[in-house]
C-alpha cells in the first residue's frame, strides 16, 4: 500500500492528475492544489527543490546559470509558464467568488420572496377569519354587480378635453350646441370632472367636459363608435385660426 505521503493533502484521488513533490516535507500535491495549474509535466520536472505552501512557499524555476544570457526562446517559454499559471489562478478564484455570489442572491431573494408569500397568506387568512366565507362570496358579487352598473351608466357619457373652462354650466352647454352641433334634446346634463381648485373666472387647465347623453346609441354616434369624432371651431376672438377639439367614449367604460 502506498505511504500518505504519496496522496495529496485534498485526499481525493483525480486520475492521471499532475502531481508535485515538496522536497522538504517530501509530501505529493495535485498541481491545481497548490496554484500551479497552468504548468505542464514537463515544466513541473524542470522545477528544482520545491517547496510546498506548508513549507513556505518557494519554487525556483531550473534556470541556466547566471553568466548565461537568456535566449529569446527561454524568455518566451519562461513568459508563457508565469502568464499561464496566473491565468489559472484568476480564473479559479473568480469562479469560485461568483459561485459564492451567486449563492448568496439566490438565498436573499428566497428569503424575501418566503416573506412575502407570508405576508400575504397572513393577510388571507386574517380576513377569512374576520368573515364568513358566504360574506365574502357575497360582498365580492356586490361589488361586481355595482361595478357593471357603473360601467353601463357611464356607457351614455362622452368627453371632451382641453375644453376652455368659465365655471358656468351655459357656457359649456352654448359650447355643446353652437359649437359641436349637438341638439339640446339630446343631451341629459354636462359637468366638469375632477374637483376644481382655481377660483379665476377661466381656469388655465381646464377639467375635462363629461356630457351624459339621452342614450348609448347617441353617445356611440357623438364618439364615432370610439374611434373618437373630430371638431374644429372658429377662435373665440374671431380670427381665421381655428380650435380643434374630439368627442371620445367615456375611458371608464372600457374597465
Amino acid at each position: 500500500t502506498k505511504s500518505s505521503r504519496n496522496e495529496c493533502s485534498c485526499k481525493q484521488h483525480i486520475d492521471d492528475a499532475l502531481m508535485i513533490c515538496c522536497e522538504k516535507c517530501q509530501q505529493w500535491f495535485h498541481i491545481k492544489c497548490v496554484q500551479l495549474g497552468g504548468l505542464t509535466k514537463i515544466m513541473i520536472k524542470s522545477i528544482e527543490n520545491y517547496e510546498c505552501p506548508f513549507c513556505i512557499v518557494s519554487a525556483r524555476v531550473l534556470l541556466p546559470p547566471e553568466d548565461h544570457d537568456l535566449s529569446n526562446n527561454d524568455y518566451e517559454n519562461l513568459r508563457r509558464v508565469v502568464t499561464s499559471s496566473i491565468k489559472n489562478t484568476l480564473e479559479t478564484e473568480f469562479s469560485n467568488f461568483m459561485e459564492k455570489t451567486k449563492a448568496d442572491l439566490v438565498a436573499e431573494s428566497s428569503k424575501a420572496v418566503k416573506s412575502y408569500v407570508e405576508a400575504v397568506k397572513t393577510e388571507v387568512k386574517t380576513v377569512v377569519e374576520q368573515k364568513p366565507p358566504t360574506q365574502l362570496v357575497k360582498e365580492t358579487v356586490r361589488q361586481i354587480d355595482a361595478d357593471q352598473q357603473e360601467r353601463v351608466k357611464r356607457e351614455c357619457n362622452v368627453i371632451i378635453n382641453q375644453v376652455p373652462e368659465k365655471l358656468s354650466r351655459e357656457s359649456d352647454m352654448q359650447f355643446l350646441t353652437n359649437e359641436c352641433h349637438i341638439k339640446k334634446e339630446d343631451i341629459i346634463t354636462c359637468f366638469r370632472a375632477g374637483r376644481n381648485t382655481n377660483s379665476e373666472a377661466v381656469t388655465s387647465t381646464p377639467r375635462p367636459l363629461v356630457v351624459k347623453l339621452k342614450s348609448k346609441e347617441t353617445a356611440q354616434h357623438w364618439c364615432d363608435y370610439g374611434k373618437g369624432r373630430k371638431i374644429i371651431c372658429s377662435d373665440e376672438a374671431g380670427e381665421t385660426k381655428e380650435r380643434i377639439f374630439w368627442i371620445n367614449q367615456d375611458p371608464r367604460t372600457l374597465r
